[in-house]
């Protein structure tokens, strides 16, 4: 499919377009939220290299949208560069600046990540011995693109930090901070402090959250604890006075909670501060275009260990494996219309705790709002299920054998005279059933009375459909093995 897309790009684009096709390319955000040694950045990267160098060989279309920057070092530095033919390096710096960001968890997967972008930068430029530090210019700053930080998180209690952060006025803050970030990408030293300014007003703007909170809650304290003074003075029943003073005791309670967060806020994930530029309050569709990655693969008992699982069920009302939480926060990432590509388990189709997982993207694909965000009942899921190269889900097999329960019925509620896979797939009615099911599969086209509940065996296309007994389901495990059981059944 790429090499094809590729190969239509070089014989079939008109020059005229190539300049809109740039131009959508420097538009393109993604982000990996749990980004490790860079890999999936790089790659996609790589991707959109051979996109530039496709439609723009020599350049020049791609460097006249970078002299569009606000920025004048920016400006001076891609024209001196692109005067000295380093063409590849030009078109990779604008790539890193515009479009790619990480979040990370562990401060040395941050580094790497950001030294592999430096690798990338170098071996494209040309060394000449005859010149000062071998013609070899400074590498852009990527402080601000990749970060240190747990992309999981962003509430405080039942707070989403987010949209605390909306509840002030704080847009020429965030400006400021665009503004300053892109300043600092490509400055050649920091004895302007781009750095440290950039920090303080991240903090600045952080501890007036909290302190907007913090004033509230004093504010409800004062009152509640003049009602307590009211109530003495008048020697009120020991009921009520206890009934204020246990609301006393739950604000300042709060109010200590708040000094804490004060110290720690600056370690969440709040993308409204982390990306100011992505996710603009005044822009009408924020959020990234992309989000890529192969997120950790931590199940319950690690996390249990690990003491998060509290604080995942506060996030997200269940604590599961992490992959699933990923994927969740992937797509609340997301721009509508954006594209979620995940390397994951394909536990999600077929285990009853990942019920949760089908009903979010049953939701997504039923919600008017998020119409387009996802496809998982047309074309996409029909390359999810057999899995070789899709576009939302690859997958890793760790379950050679799923079972997919499908009611054979329509759009309308009418059953199929014929259950093909393909029909299976793209009905979306049909493929609600599996929700409420622990384990599913496939067999197909036989044409079937109206049965409940029709099987289909992807492992074997040609196979007829059959019903199962409600003691043969019952039999229905989902671990690796107890599939031999249906193994049998199957065969």
């Amino acid at each position: 499919c790429r090499s094809t897309l590729l190969k239509h790009l070089d014989t079939e684009i008109k020059p005229e377009n190539s300049k809109a096709i740039i131009k959508k390319l420097l538009e393109t955000t993604v982000l990996d939220p749990a980004c490790g040694s860079g890999a999936f950045p790089m790659g996609m990267l790589e991707e959109m290299m051979q996109v530039l160098t496709t439609v723009d060989p020599e350049g020049k279309v791609w460097v006249a949208e970078m002299m569009k920057s606000k920025d004048e070092d920016f400006r001076n530095h891609i024209s001196e560069m692109f005067a000295d033919g380093q063409i590849r390096y030009v078109k990779k710096l604008g790539l890193l600046r515009s479009c790619l960001f990480g979040v990370d968890l562990l401060e040395y997967a941050i580094e790497i990540t950001k030294l592999r972008c430096w690798l990338s930068l170098i071996v494209e430029q040309r060394v000449d011995f005859s010149k000062e530090n071998y013609n070899l210019k400074p590498l852009p700053n990527l402080e601000f693109k990749f970060y240190k930080k747990n992309s999981l998180f962003r509430f405080y209690k039942d707070s989403n930090l987010n949209e605390l952060i909306d509840q002030i006025d704080n847009d020429k803050l965030l400006k400021e901070l665009v503004n300053l970030e892109n300043q600092y990408f490509i400055a050649k030293s920091d004895r302007h402090g781009t750095k440290e300014e950039i920090k303080d007003k991240i903090v600045k703007l952080l501890e007036r959250v909290v302190d907007s909170q913090s004033d509230s809650i004093t504010k409800q304290l004062n009152s509640v604890r003049s009602g307590i003074n009211h109530l003495v003075s008048n020697r009120a029943a020991e009921k009520e006075i206890a009934k204020l003073r246990k609301k006393e005791k739950a604000l300042a309670d709060e109010l200590g909670n708040l000094a804490i967060l004060k110290n720690t806020i600056k370690d969440y994930f709040i993308e409204r501060v982390v990306f100011p530029g992505i996710f603009n309050k005044e822009s009408k569709n924020p959020g990234f275009d992309i989000v890529i990655g192969n997120p950790p693969y931590v199940n319950t008992k690690l996390i249990s260990s690990m003491g998060i699982s509290k604080k995942l069920e506060e996030e997200y009302g269940y604590c599961d494996d992490l992959y699933n939480h990923f994927t969740f926060r992937g797509l609340e990432l997301l721009k509508s219309g954006g594209l979620l590509s995940h390397i994951t388990s394909d536990t999600f189709l077929t285990l009853q705790t990942k019920k949760n997982m089908r009903m979010h993207f049953l939701g997504i694909a039923g919600s008017n709002t998020a119409e387009g965000q996802t496809d998982l009942f047309g074309e996409q899921l029909q390359q999810h299920i057999p899995v070789s190269n899709p576009d939302l889900f690859g997958n890793k097999k760790t379950v050679q054998t799923s079972l997919i329960p499908v009611k054979t019925e329509n759009a309308n509620h009418q059953f199929l005279p014929e259950c093909r896979v393909t029909e299976i797939i793209n009905t979306p009615k049909a493929f609600a059933a599996l929700v409420d099911t622990a384990i599913f599969t496939v067999k197909k086209e036989r044409a079937i009375d109206k049965p409940e509940t029709v099987y289909i065996d992807i492992r074997k296309p040609n196979a007829e459909s059959f019903n199962i007994s409600e003691e043969e389901w019952k039999q229905i495990r989902t671990s690796k093995e107890n599939l031999s059981g249906w193994e049998r059944i199957l065969d």
